[in-house]
């Protein structure tokens, strides 16, 4: 069994801890993978190490920028990890680059209940039409 066929034995069967330092060594083969990262961020928030896993989702979203999923799973382990400082840098630096995400963001169940908050507020009147 390669190591990918150990990733996925694991992780198939919902041994995530186990699961971590395969993957792990796996980014550390190709560094270079987006899809790699991803899947390290999915362990660490499948074992709810969620500040550890944004690192990772932000990681593979920035190595491919058009991975939606990886910035929703970002900002996803942000709100849980309660790192509500860095989800709204990510925030305003994805609104920048795009002002429809305040859209996404303010629809999501979790996330709309940040807008709340002054700091989210301000982000909230600056982008939404």
């Amino acid at each position: 069994m390669n190591i990918i066929e150990e990733y996925a034995a694991l992780t198939d069967t919902g041994q995530w801890e186990a699961a971590l330092p395969v993957i792990q060594k796996i980014v550390g083969r190709a560094p270079h993978i987006a899809t790699s990262w991803f899947n390290w961020g999915v362990c660490l928030d499948q074992v709810g190490r969620h500040s550890e896993a944004a690192d990772r989702f932000l990681k593979a979203y920035e190595l491919a920028p058009d991975d939606y999923g990886a910035q929703y799973r970002a900002f996803r382990s942000l709100f849980f990890a309660r790192d509500y400082a860095k989800f709204l840098e990510f925030a305003k630096r994805e609104c920048d680059a795009n002002p429809e995400i305040i859209e996404h963001l303010l629809a999501d169940e979790h996330f709309s209940t940040l807008f709340s908050r002054p700091e989210f507020q301000e982000l909230k009147d600056r982008y939404r039409k």
